[in-house]
């Protein structure tokens, strides 16, 4: 073809452009409609290629199925989670079948429990007693039971009509109540000032947690923490009212140390990556393959990307941990409409920070509180600073999960506070301490005030732990993430 043609060649594509320029825009626009969604589902494919591939470069399950894999196998007589299933249920249905479905059990009723280290009143210790005493083997069982090894319930699913897994709380509602039984076993001991009992059964409240470490899933990692709150809230009542020796109170100093190290719910987010790609596939197969599913490749690795994110994170220390899982969730918030899949799939890992934080609080105030009590036993007075605590008492001062700071402490002559952020335990002496005179006040103000006095002879006088209101208790987080 010579100059001459090209250059016929191109004014006759131009003068058709000039004679038709309303067909020309049309062409365009449907060329471009019609490779728009080939390059977005092509760059989507390849991203989610290459984080797939950097999942399984970690040696982590990317599927449901995987997750499942690396599950534990348990023999039932070993297991901790089929045991507590074994011996909670019965004391659950009894629970249910007595009058008013046990509304005056405190923990396990209706009826709110009081403020940590106030007595319960005689009709609450007579309604519990009963309940302990008609279900004794089964409350044995669980005792038992809390000292194996390691535990695994049935994943928490059933599948839906697409094949997908849909969530089940069976077991996790079980597990809760089986923690607040022996909670409320605990608080009855202390009550009676059983210290022997109470510290028992204290220490297999701790353990109980093993049951639920490997279980999958963001909701039953909120379970863990919800018992964790639940476990240091009551050590820090048996505490007050049972006359527990130094080496108990040791123990279980020990005991909240190694539970708050297996609170990080870094497997939890991995085994959401597992369950959202599988649910994906079984959802994208039950409708054919319709062209919309394979359009949201590049949101289903945007989904895939958070969450490993997520994980990774959790495995840092706690502080780092939540300030990048929180990022995660303004990520996902920060996400436009045509990001439906990431947006529903990663419901809020900012919940999930903010319960792990509360957790590990609520545990290192338990453990400030037991080492307070231990120098009280050791010299007669209370501690004016949480530096005397160290190192005869603990290794080092926690610090608040919130914002790295060290738990705060102050002492007057008619109580003293152990606080974070979040939490605020507030011990009220009976009698002014002539040994400890400060020139402070006390920095917050219980929510109400008690004179209730009990017989501890190494105790406050009454106590009151409060959840700042400007924070969401975990126990009012979503159960569905």
């Amino acid at each position: 073809m010579t100059a001459a043609d090209d250059r016929h060649a191109d004014n006759h594509a131009s003068g058709f452009f000039r004679r038709h320029p309303i067909g020309t825009i049309v062409l365009v626009l449907l060329t471009l409609l019609i490779s728009l969604p080939v390059v977005v589902y092509l760059h989507g494919r390849m991203r989610l290629a290459a984080v797939t591939a950097r999942i399984r470069a970690a040696g982590q399950p990317l599927t449901w199925e995987e997750v499942l894999a690396v599950l534990p196998t348990i023999p039932d007589e070993q297991n901790m989670a089929v045991q507590i299933d074994k011996y909670a249920t019965p004391i659950r249905i009894c629970v249910n079948a007595t009058s008013g479905r046990g509304e005056d059990l405190p923990l396990l009723g209706i009826r709110r429990s009081p403020a940590p280290g106030l007595r319960l009143d005689p009709g609450g210790i007579e309604t519990s007693k009963q309940l302990l005493e008609t279900n004794a083997p089964n409350v044995e069982g669980l005792m038992a039971a809390a000292e194996l090894s390691e535990g695994q319930y049935p994943p928490p699913f059933d599948l839906d009509s697409h094949g997908v897994p849909a969530l089940n709380d069976h077991v996790l509602t079980l597990h809760r109540f089986a923690v607040k039984t022996l909670c409320l076993k605990a608080l009855v001991e202390a009550n009676l000032n059983q210290a022997n009992p109470a510290h028992t059964t204290l220490v297999a409240l701790t353990r109980l947690d093993r049951a639920l470490a490997k279980s999958p899933t963001l909701v039953a990692v909120l379970t863990r923490y919800a018992c964790a709150s639940v476990i240091g809230e009551t050590a820090i009542r048996c505490v007050a009212l049972a006359d527990l020796s130094d080496m108990q109170l040791q123990n279980l100093q020990r005991q909240f140390e190694e539970l708050e190290g297996n609170l990080s719910p870094a497997w939890a987010f991995r085994s959401e990556v597992g369950y959202n790609e599988s649910s994906w596939e079984r959802l994208a197969d039950s409708q054919g393959g319709k062209p919309v599913f394979l359009l949201l490749s590049y949101d289903r690795a945007l989904t895939l990307e958070l969450m490993s994110r997520a994980a990774d994170a959790a495995e840092l220390p706690i502080q780092q941990a939540v300030a990048e899982i929180r990022n995660v969730g303004q990520e996902r918030d920060g996400l436009p409409f045509y990001y439906p899949l990431t947006r529903i799939a990663i419901s809020s890992p900012a919940h999930v920070a903010e319960a792990w934080t509360r957790a590990v609080a609520e545990l290192r105030i338990a453990r400030t509180t037991v080492a307070i009590k231990r120098f009280h036993l050791a010299h007669g007075r209370w501690p004016d600073r949480l530096d005397e605590l160290v190192p005869e008492f603990m290794d080092r001062i926690p610090v608040d999960p919130s914002d790295g700071q060290p738990l705060r402490y102050t002492l007057t002559d008619t109580g003293l506070e152990i606080r974070s952020s979040t939490i605020s335990c507030d011990w009220r002496f009976s009698d002014p301490q002539p040994d400890n005179p400060t020139t402070q006040p006390s920095a917050s103000q219980p929510a109400s005030a008690s004179t209730d006095a009990f017989s501890g002879n190494n105790g406050p006088s009454a106590v009151s732990y409060i959840r700042r209101p400007d924070v969401a208790d975990v126990r009012t987080l979503p159960r569905k993430i």
